[in-house]
């Protein structure tokens, strides 16, 4: 396995595990400190929340791993990358925002990343429609 990973649904995975310990609890610290990462900041116009009524979330179909940089390397330089992706009517990401920085070219490979994946788009009554996702993105030297 590589010295990186990204992790789209981390919290949901997490808080699927038969026990409720450490594991569920960070879980659920991550996820509460996503949605309040992502209420302060604006939501482009037209643009849905996942966890609205009445709409479904977009589905991966494809994703792409960010490149540690040899200077995040060398500085062993660890955590999360928070971004806010727009997945259009299309499944494809139309605009990425970091909402909670780690290091620059961190945050610079895992916007890159995101850019690239691909999805089946979200719907609101049957209807693809322009979704916003959460997405967290860890960095770790193991």
């Amino acid at each position: 396995m590589t010295r990186l990973f990204g992790v789209l649904v981390a919290a949901a995975l997490l808080a699927q595990c038969s026990t409720r310990g450490v594991k569920s609890q960070t879980a659920e610290a991550m996820r509460n400190e996503e949605l309040a990462v992502d209420a302060a900041v604006p939501m482009p116009f037209g643009v849905m929340r996942a966890f609205e009524p009445g709409v479904s979330m977009p589905i991966l179909v494809k994703s792409a791993h960010p490149q540690y940089t040899a200077t995040a390397l060398r500085a062993k330089v660890r955590g999360s990358v928070i971004l806010r992706a727009v997945v259009d009517a299309n499944g494809a990401v139309a605009e990425v925002q970091v909402l909670k920085p780690l290091e620059a070219s961190l945050d610079a490979a895992a916007s890159q990343a995101l850019a690239r994946w691909q999805f089946k788009p979200g719907t609101c009554g049957g209807e693809p429609v322009a979704v916003a996702l959460v997405i967290r993105m860890a960095f770790t030297t193991q």
